[in-house]
């Protein structure tokens, strides 16, 4: 067993100086314990450096551990290491004591893992605007003309195409833009086209609507105007005849 002798010790092997837990006491540290190094822990009594025990895989021992530590979630620990090692970006770990990297399981489509040590996807979900192949360190925008309003895209096709009556000017469009009165926009509209004369659009149109018959529309039309005394307008009309 091994001890160290404080001043005024009256025994080298007294049972209140028996080297405790986590240290060891050679000849060389008879005053004073020495702390097992990072990746060993030690039970009390240990008597050299060689009676520090390393940590098994799946588990980690700090300088002067007293036993071993379950190796948390978000990381890995192989056999003799002092601290966690985290998941690399791209991966995460739900549970404890993994003991190697592969043990990372690959991050899913949908989330965006560009931290290391991550324990849920959940909590990093891919951002609005943008969707995220498995395994993404960096969010891809949607295209213009498309959005996405929510978290948690995994592919191109998470991203909606711009409904009609509203475009999408930008990448990574989270809510689109409506179309002004005078204009109209299909569906997956980049910018909205200027109503065509004798057609007429109100906010948010997404086809042009033909003048009807008595009225007349000149171009980027939002409403219909009645044709005068004395001039008729056939349907589709931008001028009165």
């Amino acid at each position: 067993m091994g001890y160290f002798c404080l001043s005024g010790a009256t025994s080298p092997t007294d049972e209140k100086w028996l080297c405790p837990a986590g240290f060891y006491c050679d000849a060389l540290a008879i005053q004073q314990p020495v702390k097992c190094p990072n990746g060993t822990f030690s039970l009390a009594g240990a008597y050299d450096l060689a009676n520090c025990t390393n940590c098994s895989a799946g588990y980690y021992c700090m300088a002067g551990s007293t036993e071993m530590l379950d190796c948390p979630t978000g990381h890995y620990c192989p056999a003799g290491v002092g601290l966690p090692l985290a998941c690399p970006r791209g991966t995460y770990n739900g549970r404890k004591n993994l003991i190697k990297v592969e043990d990372c399981a690959t991050c899913p489509a949908g989330a965006l893992c560009n931290t290391t040590g991550i324990v849920n996807t959940e909590d990093h979900l891919c951002p609005p605007g943008y969707y995220c192949p498995r395994g993404a360190l960096v969010a891809n925008e949607c295209p213009m003309g498309t959005y996405r309003s929510v978290r948690g895209g995994s592919s191109l096709s998470s991203c909606t195409k711009c409904d009609g009556g509203f475009y999408c000017a930008s990448e990574a469009q989270v809510v689109p833009i409506v179309c002004s009165n005078g204009t109209y926009c299909p569906r997956g509209s980049i910018a909205p086209l200027g109503c065509p004369p004798g057609s007429y659009c109100p906010v948010k149109t997404e086809n042009p609507i033909k003048c009807p018959a008595g009225f007349y529309c000149p171009g980027r039309s939002e409403y219909y105007f009645k044709c005068l005394n004395g001039t008729f307008c056939p349907a589709g009309s931008e001028k009165p005849l």
